[in-house]
C-alpha cells in the first residue's frame, strides 16, 4: 500500500489541507456493519445488519445500553468501540451520582464529539476508527445524534452508518419527516420493510438467516434489546400485523 509522508501522524496536514489519519479512520468506520436509525417524537429503533452472518461471532454486537433510556449503536473496529462504549458509560455513572439528575443526551453527545476530537489533537494518537449513533429519551423527547471522527455531531431524525450508510440516508432523506408522529411499531415497521426490499430479499428469508439486532426505546418505553434469537417469532408477527392491514402503511407507497 502507499505510504504517504503526511499520514504518519494525525496532527499533520497534507498540502491540499487534509488529516489523512482522519480520513483512514472515516474509511476504518465505513467498512464495519450498518446500523441504522430512526425516531419519531416519542420512539427510537437502532438496527444492526450482520451481512457477513456466517463469519460472525455472538460477541461483535454493535448495539450497547448505557442505562435503560440510552443506547450506543457502534460501527468500525471492534476494540476503539468497546473503549469508547466504556468511556461513554464510565460518564454517564459520574455524571447522575454527582449531579442525581439522569444526563441529558444533548451533553452526552457533547462530551463524546470532544472525546473523538481529542484524539485528532496530539502527537502519538489516532483517531477512533469508528462511527457512532447515540439514541436515548430525556424530557425533551426522543434524541438522535450521530458522532463523527473530527469530532463533531449531528442531531438528526435519522442516520446510518457502516457499509451501506449511503443507501439508507437516501431512505431517510426522502421520507423522513414522516416518521415523527410514528408509533414504535410503526417505526418498526418501516425501518425492516426498508431493509428487506434494500436486499432484493423476503421477509422469511431474513428472519431466518437472523442477519440483525434491534433495540427500542422512548415514552414509556425502557431501553429494550431483541436479539437474534427472538427475531424469527417476533418479525414474523410483525409482518402479519401489516397483512391484516392493522398498521396504516400508506405513505411508504
Amino acid at each position: 500500500m502507499f505510504r504517504n509522508q503526511y499520514d504518519s501522524e494525525v496532527i499533520l496536514y497534507s498540502p491540499e489541507g487534509r488529516l489523512l489519519q482522519i480520513e483512514y479512520a472515516t474509511n476504518a468506520s465505513k467498512n464495519g456493519n450498518s446500523l441504522f436509525s430512526i425516531k419519531s417524537n416519542s420512539h427510537i429503533i437502532l438496527i444492526s445488519l450482520n451481512e457477513n452472518v456466517e463469519y460472525i461471532a455472538k460477541h461483535t454486537n454493535k448495539i450497547f445500553s448505557i442505562n435503560e433510556s440510552i443506547s450506543v449503536g457502534i460501527s468500525g473496529i471492534i476494540g476503539d468501540g468497546r473503549l469508547v462504549y466504556d468511556l461513554i458509560q464510565q460518564y454517564v455513572k459520574e455524571y447522575e451520582l454527582g449531579n442525581n439528575l439522569t444526563i441529558p443526551i444533548s451533553s452526552l453527545a457533547v462530551l463524546s464529539s470532544k472525546l473523538f476530537h481529542t484524539n485528532t489533537l496530539y502527537s502519538g494518537t489516532r483517531p477512533f476508527g469508528i462511527n457512532i449513533i447515540i439514541t436515548g429519551y430525556d424530557k425533551n423527547g426522543a434524541n438522535l445524534f450521530e458522532i463523527h471522527q473530527e469530532g463533531f455531531f449531528e442531531i438528526n431524525i435519522g442516520t446510518a452508518i457502516g457499509k451501506e450508510s449511503d443507501t439508507y440516508k437516501k431512505f431517510i432523506n426522502q421520507i423522513g419527516l414522516n416518521f415523527k408522529i410514528s408509533s414504535v411499531d410503526e417505526l418498526v415497521y418501516y425501518s425492516l420493510k426498508f431493509i428487506f426490499e434494500s436486499k432484493n430479499q423476503d421477509t422469511n428469508k431474513l428472519v431466518f438467516q437472523k442477519q440483525f439486532n434491534i433495540s427500542l426505546l422512548g415514552k414509556k418505553l425502557k431501553f429494550t434489546f431483541i436479539n437474534s434469537k427472538a427475531n424469527k417469532f417476533i418479525f414474523k408477527n410483525y409482518f402479519n400485523l401489516i397483512n391484516k392491514s392493522i398498521i396504516n402503511t400508506n405513505f411508504l407507497f
